[in-house]
C-alpha cells in the first residue's frame, strides 16, 4: 500500500458501543495502515469520550439510553452528534451501520464533503425494527432502498439473502459479504479451555444449552418455550442476555435451578460458554422476515467452537445447519419440537457428538471464517479509496 493510502482516514459509525463486526473490520484496516476511527453511542454512559485502543481512535456520545421505544426520543441527539463529527473531521471514507446512522451521514459526508460511503447493512431497518407497523415499515424500506441506490458507493451485507430486501436494481457497483463470524484471536482463547473448566458447568451428565444476546419480546417468548420444554429433562439453560427483560430472567433465575441467567457478558466469555455448552439455541421466529434470512453471530460462534446448533425451522440458519449436518432443526413455537430435539441430543453417542463438532469447525474454517473474508474487505476498501 502506498504512503498516501496509509494516511487515509476511515470512520465507522454505529449506534451501539462497538458491535463486534464493526470492531473486526476496524481492526483489520488499522493493522493494514489506515487511520481508523469509531464514532459510537455509549448507551451506558460509562466509557471515555475519546480513547485510543488497538490502533483505533474512539469518539463517543456518552449518553445513557434505555432499551425499547424510548430510545427513539434520543435519536435526534445521536444524529446531531454524528452529523457534526463527520462534517468537521477529514475522513476519506465513512462506514455507517444501519439506517439510523446512514441518514445523517448522507448530508454531512456525501452532499457537503463529497466522501465515499461504505454502508454496512447489518439489519434492514424495515424488517428488523418496525416490521409490526406496516406504514412505517414501508416508508423505512423505500427510504433505505433509495439511499442505497443514490448515495452508497459500496454495500456490505451479512447474508446473501439480504439482496432480496435491498432489491437487485438498487445495489451499487461494489457489494461484499462479511458474515458475523469471530476472528482467529477470539476463537483461540476459548479453544484453549481444558476439560476441567468445562465440567464446572455440568453435573451428573446434564445437557447444557446456551443463548447469548439481546432479549427482545419475540425472542423472550421463544426462550420461555425452551424453558417449558426442558421441564423434567436433565437439561440446564444458560442465558447470557441483556435488554428490557433482564429483571424478568433474574427473577426466574432465583426460582428455578434449571435456568441460569448470567446477564451481559464480554464476547470472549460467550465463546468460552459456547465451547462448553452441548448446544446453542437460536430462538428466532420465522414469522419475522429478518429472522428467515438472517445469519446471526450466535450461529457462527457455535460453528467456530464446535457446538451443536438448534436452528429455527424455515430459516436460512436452518438451511445451513441441515446442509452441513451440524445440528437439529427446531420449531421454537412448538414445545414438543424443542423437547424432541433435546432428546435427540441426549441420544447421541459420544463419537457422533464429536463428529458433529469437528464438522462444524471444518465448515466454519472453509466457508465462513472472518480470516477468509478479511483480505477481500481490505482490498475493497482500498479500491473505494483509490476511486475517490
Amino acid at each position: 500500500m502506498t504512503g498516501k493510502l496509509r494516511r487515509s482516514k476511515i470512520a465507522f459509525i454505529c449506534t451501539y458501543s462497538t458491535p463486534l463486526r464493526t470492531y473486526r473490520m476496524a481492526r483489520a484496516l488499522a493493522g493494514h495502515g489506515y487511520e481508523v476511527y469509531i464514532i459510537e453511542w455509549d448507551r451506558s454512559g460509562s466509557k471515555l469520550k475519546i480513547e485510543k485502543k488497538d490502533g483505533i481512535i474512539y469518539r463517543r456520545l456518552t449518553l445513557k439510553a434505555p432499551f425499547g421505544i424510548l430510545l427513539f426520543f434520543l435519536l435526534p441527539l445521536w444524529h446531531m452528534y454524528i452529523f457534526i463529527q463527520t462534517l468537521v473531521n477529514s475522513y476519506q471514507i465513512v462506514q455507517p451501520q444501519n439506517l439510523d446512522c446512514l441518514l445523517p451521514i448522507i448530508f454531512s459526508s456525501k452532499l457537503l464533503r463529497k466522501r465515499k460511503i461504505v454502508y454496512d447493512l447489518a439489519d434492514f431497518y424495515a424488517d428488523a425494527y418496525v416490521n409490526n407497523i406496516p406504514l412505517i415499515r414501508n416508508i423505512c424500506a423505500l427510504t433505505e432502498r433509495i439511499l442505497i441506490k443514490c448515495f452508497v458507493d459500496c454495500l456490505i451485507l451479512v447474508s446473501e439473502k439480504q439482496l432480496s430486501q435491498v432489491g437487485f436494481q438498487n445495489v451499487p457497483g461494489k457489494v461484499i459479504i462479511i458474515y458475523n463470524s469471530p476472528d482467529a484471536s477470539e476463537i483461540a482463547m476459548c479453544m484453549s479451555l481444558d476439560n476441567e473448566e468445562s465440567e464446572k458447568v455440568r453435573k451428573n451428565g446434564v445437557i447444557v444449552l446456551l443463548y447469548a444476546g439481546v432479549l427482545p419480546l419475540d425472542r423472550v417468548r421463544l426462550l420461555l418455550n425452551v424453558y417449558k420444554a426442558i421441564n423434567g429433562l436433565p437439561v440446564k439453560l444458560l442465558i447470557a442476555g441483556y435488554g428490557e427483560f433482564e429483571s424478568f430472567f433474574k427473577k426466574i433465575n432465583l426460582e428455578r435451578s434449571s435456568i441460569k441467567f448470567l446477564g451481559s457478558l464480554p464476547h470472549e466469555e460467550v465463546l468460552k460458554l459456547s465451547k462448553i455448552a452441548d448446544a446453542i439455541i437460536l430462538p428466532y421466529d420465522p414469522v419475522i422476515y429478518n429472522n428467515r434470512i438472517g445469519l446471526p453471530n450466535k450461529l457462527f460462534d457455535a460453528m467456530a467452537t464446535g457446538s451443536i446448533i438448534l436452528a429455527p425451522a424455515n430459516t436460512y440458519m436452518g438451511q445451513i445447519t441441515s446442509l452441513y449436518n451440524i445440528g437439529f432443526i427446531v420449531d421454537y413455537n412448538d414445545i414438543n419440537s424443542i423437547r424432541n430435539a433435546l432428546k435427540n441430543i441426549m441420544n447421541l453417542s459420544t463419537s457422533t457428538r464429536e463428529e458433529i463438532k469437528k464438522r462444524a469447525r471444518k465448515v466454519f474454517e472453509e466457508k465462513f471464517s472472518f480470516e477468509r473474508l478479511k483480505e477481500r474487505y481490505i482490498k475493497t476498501i482500498t479500491e473505494v479509496m483509490r476511486n475517490k
